[in-house]
């Protein structure tokens, strides 16, 4: 897929003079990506393409790899010397790019500190293009938010069937395995033809205190009495797909313990507030950040007097990756000040973790004509206990 319209639009709307991307040995997935760039393509020499704003895109390439950039519009200009490129590159002095670096956001930093300094020498002002990749890759359209809409929707399914074959090996007085679950879960994925990245996590226990916590062979017996934490993501199988991701709790008896419950009733506490404090953003009008939706879930935590147990951010954007390209639901680890806007699609999913047991609760949120809309299904609202 070439996305050089949404490139154009994203410039439109920014203050650089255009947007640089550069390669050497295929260093920057986000620029082959965007150029569709073949995975075949020989890269023994840098290139570079500049895309600018309400102008001529520019096409800079090594005499021997002339046309790595041919698929690409734009005026031609070949180098083979180091004095060569160093000309070329002064040629832009005084110019504002973005290229893919971030100070903060490590996700977007594939330029290089070499080719970064011979750029700021060459006079070229150099500005992360977090933002522009965000309105790129990290917004959705229609037909992504229905396929989104339908990867959660299997997910929620898949949570359900998990905890009915669990609890039926319970009701039999038949062991049950941490990775017999998880295997379920993948031969669910093949049935609906949805695919993932990584294997499930299904966390039992002590286990449940681990956020990435993956299973080893068998893993660990299922034992009465304990937490279980499932987190589950997959998409559809097209390129364009997008995924769902969420994450849900369940408790192996009837009736569980009162820490058990006030620890999930303020994890859920902290997830609602995140979704309250975006539709009233986006009701009035107002802008907000990543950073400002992690503070949200944070406050509620913190109130609990259960700030030692957070381990890590409230969430993460969602698009065809996982772990998208848009705004993360980040204030610590890595803060995101850029703005939630139309398209945007993110989890929601606080979580505390003792060395005891650990909880999450995920949801996935998008914000579609102004509005902040939970995907796949109704969200969480209790732990999943036995019926018998």
């Amino acid at each position: 897929m070439n996305y050089l319209g949404k490139i154009n639009d994203a410039l439109k709307n920014s203050d650089v003079r255009g947007w640089l991307f550069c390669s050497f040995r295929k260093r920057d997935p986000i620029a082959l990506r965007l150029l569709d760039i073949p995975a075949s393509q020989i890269n023994t020499r840098p290139w570079y393409y500049i895309c600018i704003k309400n102008g001529e895109n520019i096409r800079i390439c090594h005499s021997i790899e002339k046309d790595n950039l041919s698929t690409l519009p734009g005026k031609l200009i070949i180098y083979s010397s180091y004095d060569e490129l160093t000309a070329i590159l002064h040629s832009f002095s005084g110019t504002t790019l973005a290229a893919q670096f971030d100070p903060v956001l490590p996700n977007f930093s594939y330029l290089d500190y070499g080719t970064a300094t011979r750029l700021t020498e060459a006079g070229i002002k150099l500005v992360p293009a977090s933002s522009l990749i965000q309105q790129v890759l990290g917004t959705l359209s229609d037909s992504q938010i229905q396929s989104h809409e339908q990867a959660a929707r299997h997910l929620y399914d898949i949570i359900r069937l998990s905890w009915e074959k669990i609890e039926t090996r319970f009701q039999a007085g038949a062991a049950v395995f941490e990775g017999e679950i998880r295997d379920f879960i993948l031969q669910e994925y093949n049935k609906r033809k949805l695919i993932s990245e990584d294997m499930p996590v299904v966390a039992a226990g002590i286990n449940s205190g681990n956020p990435h916590y993956f299973v080893e062979r068998a893993g660990k017996q299922i034992l009465p009495g304990e937490i279980i934490q499932f987190d589950i993501w997959a998409k559809g199988q097209a390129d364009d797909d997008v995924f769902g991701d969420i994450s849900w709790l369940g408790y192996t008896g009837p009736n569980p313990p009162a820490e058990y419950t006030d620890f999930f009733n303020t994890v859920r506490s902290a997830r609602d507030n995140v979704v309250r404090t975006v539709s009233r953003a986006l009701a009035s009008g107002e802008k907000i950040t990543g950073a400002e939706c992690d503070l949200a879930a944070r406050e509620i935590l913190m109130a609990a007097g259960y700030g030692s147990y957070i381990k890590h951010r409230t969430g993460h954007s969602i698009d065809t990756e996982v772990h998208g390209n848009g705004v993360n639901l980040d204030s610590r680890e890595f803060p995101d000040t850029r703005f939630l806007c139309e398209g945007s699609c993110f989890s929601v999913e606080p979580g505390l973790y003792t060395d005891r047991f650990g909880m999450r609760s995920e949801i996935d949120v998008y914000i579609r004509n102004n509005r902040a809309i939970i995907s796949g299904g109704i969200p969480q609202q209790e732990l999943m206990t036995f019926r018998f």
